[in-house]
């Protein structure tokens, strides 16, 4: 595509360009029906010199046969037979040949084929593995950078427990918090290195993978140009041998000419009369053939000009239907770039909405996390809190997880009325009966958790902060 444009994706062709791709087109059409035709002509020119000599042949073998049926009719028949044998026994070593090279000539064909679409798909497959190699190392770096998350997530909350622990003097778990985080940090290099390594393997796999395919192309380019090279020999081979029997045959054929010759030799000094009259007879023939000739000349003259005729009207036609093509891809590039802009001008606005979306969720966590960590404060401020002050903010905590997952707004208000109740009750209560509370409700929502498996993140992260805060 040398005179193409590629514009915005699209590739164009200007109209002077396409004209001359169609004139080219028309003439090399042209020129391929010229050529065919003029095969064509010559072929059946000599199919019918072929045919033409073989009728002159039968009539002189009958005139000869019928001349010689007084002096020996029995060797003459088998002359002719043994003649009419050598001919089908050539005809069908040249039918053979014929097959064979047809044959030669289609594998020569499909190894061309071959040859040709074969780097084209290997191409395909290498970008298919580089492609996959390039998910793979997008994958492990995704799984690295969410494992690095969660392992800082988790120290910043070790440490936070630890230094509320010890903010209000409680220091019981502090080694087992730094023997589990100490093994968390480990099982996290552990796990780079894997990730590393398997980076690594991936790598080597793919690396291994290319030169497979580079050296299976070599050894693929290598096999064709010798199986090309084995069918041009085959040809060779089989046109040498088709020239041989051909050469053969006509050695053959004159041997026995010159064995009837001379049997006709014998006889010709009792025949030449009768040579005079075969003469005029031959020079008749002759004339006839003559006119024959210049007939079927005239008549492929004739069909000439009418093919070219009807090749005229062809181009015509192609023309016109190139011309309506054209029209209608103009017509199809404007409405498919007036979809694109639609296209493009509706993910706009889904993209605004959904951008407005998170962003409202975002407000809504952020205030639900303040909210809970007022709770915290003023429970931990407060020092009376009973049994019912536990379940109400159990309570509350299910309410803000739900409501925080499903409307923003409607759970700010439900959790801010929520915690003046949960305030107002909680300072009639006291911190012993608090604790023990809790801690059975720990156990319960760890038993339930476990069942449930499946449940809200949200709701597991609200609930854990809820269930280990309170007891520091």
């Amino acid at each position: 595509m040398d005179g193409a444009e590629q514009v915005e994706g699209q590739l164009r062709i200007s109209q002077d360009h396409l004209r001359q791709c169609c004139t080219h087109l028309g003439s090399s059409l042209m020129e391929r029906e010229r050529r065919g035709f003029l095969l064509y002509s010559h072929f059946y020119e000599q199919i019918l010199q072929q045919e033409t000599q073989l009728l002159y042949q039968k009539e002189q073998d009958l005139k000869n046969l019928s001349e010689s049926q007084t002096n020996n009719p029995h060797k003459e028949v088998s002359g002719l037979c043994r003649g009419m044998a050598l001919e089908i026994s050539a005809l069908q070593a040249r039918v053979a040949h014929l097959e064979e090279e047809r044959r030669s000539s289609e594998e020569q064909l499909g190894l061309r084929f071959k040859e040709r679409y074969d780097p084209l798909v290997r191409h395909l497959f290498s970008t298919c593995i580089q492609l996959k190699a390039r998910l793979d190392e997008h994958r492990r770096q995704t799984q690295q950078d969410v494992s690095e998350m969660v392992n800082r997530t988790r120290r910043e909350g070790v440490d936070r427990i630890m230094k509320l622990k010890e903010k209000y003097g409680c220091t019981t778990d502090d080694d087992g918090l730094a023997l589990t985080q100490s093994k968390k940090e480990e099982v996290h290099e552990l796990s780079l290195e894997n990730s590393r390594l398997t980076a690594l393997l991936g790598k080597l796999k793919a690396l291994r993978r290319w030169r497979q395919v580079v050296d299976e192309e070599t050894l693929h380019r290598r096999l064709l140009q010798t199986q090309q090279r084995e069918i041009t020999s085959r040809t060779e081979a089989l046109r040498v041998k088709m020239a041989a029997e051909e050469e053969a045959v006509s050695l053959q054929e004159e041997l026995d000419v010159a064995r009837q010759m001379l049997s006709r030799c014998q006889a010709e000094c009792s025949r030449t009369k009768k040579l005079l009259s075969t003469r005029t007879e031959e020079l008749q023939v002759a004339r006839h053939r003559s006119a024959q000739e210049a007939r079927t000349r005239q008549e492929l003259e004739t069909d000439r000009a009418q093919s070219l005729e009807k090749m005229r009207a062809d181009v015509d036609d192609r023309d016109r239907q190139l011309r309506a093509l054209s029209e209608q891809l103009d017509r199809g590039g404007r409405m498919s770039q007036l979809q694109r802009q639609r296209s493009a001008k509706e993910i706009r606005q889904v993209k605004g909405q959904l951008h407005q979306e998170r962003c409202l969720k975002q407000e809504a966590f952020q205030q639900v996390e303040t909210l809970k960590n007022q709770v915290n404060d003023k429970e931990a401020a407060l020092p009376g809190c009973t049994s019912a002050a536990g379940q109400s903010r159990t309570c509350f905590t299910l309410s803000v997880s739900r409501l925080s997952t499903r409307s923003p707004s409607a759970g700010l208000h439900r959790v801010s009325r929520q915690l003046g109740s949960l305030t107002n009750s909680a300072a009639l209560q006291d911190l012993a009966a608090e604790r023990r509370h809790r801690r059975a409700e720990t156990a319960k929502w760890s038993r339930s958790n476990a069942r449930a498996g499946g449940a809200d993140p949200s709701r597991l992260r609200v609930l854990t902060a809820e269930t280990l805060l309170p007891e520091l």
